[in-house]
């Protein structure tokens, strides 16, 4: 933590606009094919010192972390549609996998490590339903297009 933080306290969290700002600034995020106003963030992992978001733009999901103990939220991966759909279907290889009593871990593919997820935040609809579901609309229909 750097000694401005310890002298004014603890960043908070970033809000959703400014983990767009973060997204939108990142060298992953190709301007001419993408536009940030058509990102949607959810929110899949939740505790007191991080917070971590899948962005679905219509040509990659976004891997972002917000950490306290970093100055800002980073973009840490991003996967491209022709990873994520083949022959206008949803290819994407997704396991779950159990970590702890409050928390999951999903798998994409080969990747070497899968991320984090807080099951109390997809009581209603699973993380897996989620993510199929933010592909299907933000993607699938622009694959076809295309």
């Amino acid at each position: 933590m750097k000694l401005s933080q310890l002298l004014l306290g603890a960043r908070k969290f970033a809000s959703q606009t400014r983990i767009l700002k973060v997204l939108k600034s990142s060298e992953y995020f190709d301007h001419s094919s993408e536009n940030i106003k058509e990102v949607t963030l959810l929110l899949i992992f939740k505790t007191s010192t991080q917070r971590s978001w899948l962005a679905f733009s219509n040509h990659k999901i976004y891997f972002i972390l917000d950490d306290l103990s970093r100055e800002l939220p980073e973009v840490r991966w991003r996967r491209i549609r022709q990873n994520i759909i083949s022959n206008n279907r949803i290819t994407l290889d997704l396991k779950l996998e159990e970590f702890t009593e409050n928390t999951g871990r999903v798998n994409i593919g080969r990747m070497n490590k899968g991320f984090l997820y807080s099951k109390s935040l997809f009581l209603n609809e699973g993380i897996k339903k989620m993510i199929f579901k933010l592909i299907q609309e933000k993607m699938l229909n622009v694959a076809c297009k295309n």
